[in-house]
């Protein structure tokens, strides 16, 4: 379990961010007609767009690629169309899987507004893929009496950085809200999709449980009879900002905190979000995100290269009884070098 805040919290904040998004996708929109109307304007080199449209960032960009990619798609033909929710407003339904040769994970979603008078959307939030943590480019828009039927790409950072290919995915996790387009205030409405979803693309009794093998590369924080924690690459947008990709493990017979305190980027004070609840004999996936420094530092803290060094107090204990201490540590991290240095040494 980790720790993201009151689901009210979680949706006005996801709100927020689709806000950001099409405010994103609108300003690209709006560059890509400028330059077809003036065709002796200067283009945009190629790879300044592509640095510009990360799946995170920019809607209007990950629907993009999804269209260009679509050819590239390997949908697996022994996967049965499952229907998410189903009620008297509206229907999703998980039509096909599919995945590329570039940790590329696919999703063909169609969603059905049964109503003769609203506009429906839909967001998505708090998803995984075998537990990784990693966000979709779904956010449809259907007209009364109408149905869409979309190819929906998921942020293949997660993916690639902890190695896990796209094919082998057996669990997906995502809480959908689907809502009406009229009404913006979440704590007054009643959404007819607001919930939790397990699917198991595979199906449930192929199911595995989160695992990580240590590779090189990775830099082990701590690792004891305990518990241990292994940040395994880094990667930042200008949407989430800089984001480290953990990953954190249980091994007694006890629930465990993984607590992560106030420390510092590049010298700044900032406090990192990645604190975890760990069941029992289990692993989890986290996504550990300096927000503060992303906002103070919009033009620089985007840079993975930037990034030399990270302070950052670590606390584990035991969630119940006698509140037994495992970890009570700061490190010093150097992305770079992919170096740690225990600034306490833990216990």
């Amino acid at each position: 379990m980790v720790y993201n805040g009151s689901g009210k919290q979680k949706k006005e904040n996801t709100m927020k961010k689709v806000v950001s998004l099409a405010l994103s996708a609108l300003l690209v929109l709006s560059l890509a007609a400028c330059g077809k109307a003036d065709s002796s304007a200067a283009a945009m080199p190629e790879s300044e767009s592509i640095e510009s449209n990360s799946l995170a960032s920019s809607a209007a960009s990950a629907a993009s690629d999804t269209e260009s990619n679509e050819s590239d798609i390997q949908f697996d033909e022994s996967f049965q169309p499952e229907t998410i929710a189903d009620n008297d407003i509206c229907t999703i339904i998980l039509q096909s899987v599919g995945y590329d040769d570039d940790y590329d994970y696919y999703w063909t979603i169609n969603f059905k507004n049964k109503t003769n008078d609203k506009t429906l959307c839909a967001i998505t939030s708090s998803s995984s893929l075998n537990g990784i943590p990693a966000d979709t480019s779904w956010f449809p828009e259907v007209e009364p009496g109408e149905e869409i039927t979309e190819v929906v790409s998921w942020n293949k950072e997660g993916l690639e950085i902890y190695g896990v290919k796209p094919q082998d995915i057996n669990t997906v996790k995502l809480h959908i809200d689907a809502y009406d387009e009229a009404e913006w205030d979440v704590s007054n409405r009643n959404d007819p999709v607001d919930e939790d979803f397990v699917i198991y693309p595979k199906g449930e009794e192929n199911a595995t449980e989160p695992k990580h093998e240590i590779q090189p590369t990775d830099i082990v924080l701590f690792d004891n009879d305990a518990c241990s924690m292994v940040i395994c690459g880094f990667y930042s947008d200008s949407f989430m900002g800089y984001t480290a990709k953990a990953y954190y493990q249980n091994k007694t017979d006890d629930r465990i905190d993984i607590i992560l305190d106030k420390g510092s980027i590049n010298g700044f004070e900032c406090t990192p979000e990645g604190a975890a609840l760990l069941e029992p004999h289990s692993n989890a996936y986290v996504d550990i995100r300096w927000q503060e420094y992303a906002e103070t530092y919009a033009e620089t803290g985007n840079d993975p290269a930037s990034i030399t060094e990270i302070v950052m107090p670590v606390f584990a204990r035991k969630d119940t009884g006698n509140n037994t201490v495992y970890i009570d540590a700061t490190y010093s991290i150097d992305p770079q070098t992919r170096t740690v240095t225990p600034i306490v040494n833990p216990q």
